[in-house]
């Protein structure tokens, strides 16, 4: 659909830019209309059981990259639905499978990768406890899936056929959340921990630990 970006001037927006192995022949379009209204961009790549995700993903980043060239960096995510009726729904393994790959790909190329989609399906998935430290978008109601213990961005309706959507912060720790400029040694360790599947109180113990170090000018027992 046509988006009145000069109407709507969201805080922030996603343009999907691969489906699968395809590309979105309007994603290029949508982001160079939205670029002067919205200030915070992102982009998606919708995934698919039927191809490999890294294939999915290495075809994703080439166009992050055409895109990011021309309105700085983006905000990345994997829309992970099933079909439309009347297709069948994808089978849950290869599903799996395919999202991890995508996932790990980003990953090992530094870039973070909000996951979007239903509670149940993704909880269907049973994914590993790394995800945790990947930015959930619902598409559902509360609570999170595992293993997310919070939702980051929480669609709240769909309006004349766009997708509308809330994020509690502001535009820094949008860009933060999604890794767009550097973390501090203690934000980084943070996500190092919940990665790991540290529990919130552990992580939460570490941080005060690393702010009562920075309040009383003592060197952060970490390397630059």
């Amino acid at each position: 659909p046509t988006v009145p970006w000069a109407g709507l001037r969201p805080a922030f927006a996603f343009v999907r830019l691969t489906s699968g192995l395809r590309a979105d022949v309007s994603g290029s379009a949508h982001l160079a209309n939205a670029h002067p209204f919205v200030e915070l961009l992102g982009a998606y790549a919708w995934a698919r059981a039927d191809a490999s995700g890294l294939a999915q993903a290495r075809m994703f980043l080439s166009a992050v990259g055409r895109e990011e060239a021309l309105h700085g960096p983006l905000a990345l995510a994997l829309d992970v639905e099933h079909r439309n009726k009347p297709a069948p729904p994808w089978p849950l393994p290869e599903l799996r499978r395919e999202v991890l790959a995508f996932l790990e790909t980003l990953r090992a190329a530094g870039r973070v990768c909000a996951v979007y989609g239903p509670r149940m399906l993704l909880a269907s998935l049973d994914l590993p406890a790394w995800v945790r430290r990947l930015p959930f978008w619902a598409a559902s109601k509360p609570p999170a899936p595992a293993p997310w213990t919070a939702i980051d961005v929480q669609q709240t309706g769909v309006v004349e056929k766009i997708d509308r959507n809330t994020y509690a912060g502001d535009a820094d720790d949008w860009r933060r959340l999604f890794e767009l400029v550097p973390l501090t040694r203690a934000e980084a360790l943070t996500r190092a921990l919940a990665e790991e599947g540290t529990t919130e109180a552990a992580v939460e113990r570490v941080r005060e630990y690393l702010a009562g170090c920075q309040r009383g000018g003592v060197p952060l027992p970490l390397p630059d």
